[in-house]
């Protein structure tokens, strides 16, 4: 009878133990990781796992009207189900997803994720480097599913001993058409037209430089590229650690079927440099970057570019010079123009003073309104610390991808926002990831150079061991 009286009084007080808590309702949002509370996603991104960052096992819900979806725990991280995440995008897609969250015996202010009816292209290929400068040691290129958290190798440069892949570029995300730079000294210029690949060396004394910033022309036919001869040196006092500058650059434009670069002083004045060619979807219009040309390294911090535009109609380059953007006016620098896929826009990098932002605490995100003939600094988008390397997506959706070193002041990660109809853009989101946290805390190389592609891209490494050709000049 004891022992039986004591198994009761045990039974007992395990139940009084384990019974739930009241919870207590905060009115304030739980601290998560990454941010997702309002932002705006495409209804085909993969899903948006977080930390959360509270004491006390996690409980994380979502919910649309009569559908929900609990999330599994894993430590402190809300996880979902893809397919079940996938459904109720589909279901909540042009309206909002409820999010609730409880840690421990705290109720916290539920928040709304909005689910656009638009798409994201669901491939991104990017390079992973070491976020140092004195060597680029061990980097790759790879390509992610978006929809999911697949990640594949495209090329490392462990496959060519001392290679280095540079930018890369699609033509309109199709990655049949992509023209990519490697450096070392088995490097070159690789151009797959999708119909034939070409290993090249576009280093041969016709030009200034090496083919170094590239952009399509959306016929296929044609490649503008910036031939520069790109220096670097390092800052001793001021916040920036590192300055890249070019001695010299201009623009050539590659004809695919006779392989031969031409130019014209519009984009290669001697007085200039011209640099970060972009055709417009049209292909009637050819954006850059220009300054006016000055002695280098000594009066690097005065080198500022002006977004410029010339015509390109049937394979010839205008004779006339359109100033956009006159940032040396106001003592501002603009780099990497890409204009939006539906005509509207173009985006730019906006920083102090130079031609290479991504390492300028204050380089920032600018629109150019084609339609007003005005524009803006993205501060809806931009951070304290660098914003960068945008890429559009390529189905006119007005999506967009950045490189941001936000995070932690050092790496640069991949955030995304979306153009709304009145030009103003969304909150952006960190690149999803299985387990955010363990995943970024661990990872120490930036994502450089974004490119959004309609399918998945690949590489054969015999494309780049093939016997390089000289380009020709015409």
């Amino acid at each position: 009878m004891i022992m039986k009286r004591a198994f009761l009084i045990l039974l007992f007080a395990i139940a009084v133990c384990c019974a739930p808590k009241d919870e207590t309702y905060v009115d304030s949002f739980p601290e998560i990781y990454p941010d997702y509370i309002s932002v705006t996603v495409p209804c085909n991104i993969a899903p948006l796992n977080f930390d959360v960052k509270s004491e006390g096992r996690p409980s994380v819900s979502l919910s649309f009207g009569t559908h929900s979806l609990n999330a599994s725990v894993c430590g402190n991280t809300a996880i979902f189900s893809e397919n079940k995440w996938h459904k109720l995008l589909k279901i909540a897609a042009g309206d909002s997803i409820k999010v609730s969250v409880s840690a421990g015996n705290v109720r916290y202010r539920d928040f709304y994720i909005y689910v656009s009816e638009t798409e994201i292209d669901p491939y991104l290929s990017y390079r992973k480097i070491a976020p140092g400068f004195e060597i680029h040691s061990k980097m790759g290129l790879y390509c992610r599913d978006l929809t999911s958290y697949r990640e594949n190798v495209v090329f490392e440069n462990t496959a060519i001993v001392g290679s280095c892949i540079n930018c890369h570029s699609f033509n309109a995300g199709d990655p049949s058409q992509v023209t990519l730079h490697v450096r070392g000294t088995k490097g070159g210029t690789l151009i797959r037209d999708g119909k034939r690949s070409g290993f090249f060396n576009s280093n041969n004394g016709h030009t200034r430089g090496g083919c170094t910033y590239e952009a399509w022309h959306p016929s296929g036919k044609y490649i503008a590229y910036s031939t520069n001869i790109p220096l670097q040196m390092y800052h001793v006092k001021l916040d920036n650690r590192i300055e890249i500058y070019d001695k010299d650059s201009d623009i050539s434009i590659f004809d695919c079927a006779t392989e031969e670069l031409f130019t014209s002083p519009t984009i290669a004045d001697s007085a200039s440099f011209e640099t970060y060619p972009a055709f417009s979807r049209d292909g009637r219009t050819l954006f850059f970057a220009r300054a006016r040309m000055r002695p280098m390294p000594e009066e690097y911090d005065r080198a500022r570019y002006n977004l410029c535009c010339t015509s390109f109609e049937d394979g010839k380059i205008g004779d006339e010079i359109r100033t956009l953007v006159d940032a040396e006016a106001d003592s501002l620098s603009i780099c990497t123009p890409r204009p939006s896929a539906d005509g509207k826009y173009v985006m730019f990098a906006v920083s102090s003073w130079g031609t290479f932002p991504i390492w300028h605490r204050d380089c920032q995100l600018g629109l150019y309104d084609m339609e007003n003939d005005s524009w803006r600094i993205l501060d809806e988008v931009c951070s304290p610390e660098t914003d960068s390397w945008h890429s559009w997506s390529s189905n006119g959706s007005g999506w967009f991808c950045f490189a941001s070193r936000r995070d932690d002041g050092l790496h640069t990660r991949v955030y995304f926002s979306m153009i709304n109809p009145d030009g103003s853009a969304t909150k952006p989101f960190m690149l999803p990831q299985r387990r955010p946290d363990r995943y970024y805390t661990r990872l120490f190389y930036s994502y450089n150079i974004p490119e959004f592609s309609s399918s998945e891209f690949k590489l054969d490494i015999g494309e780049l061991t093939q016997e390089k050709k000289e380009i020709g000049q015409r």
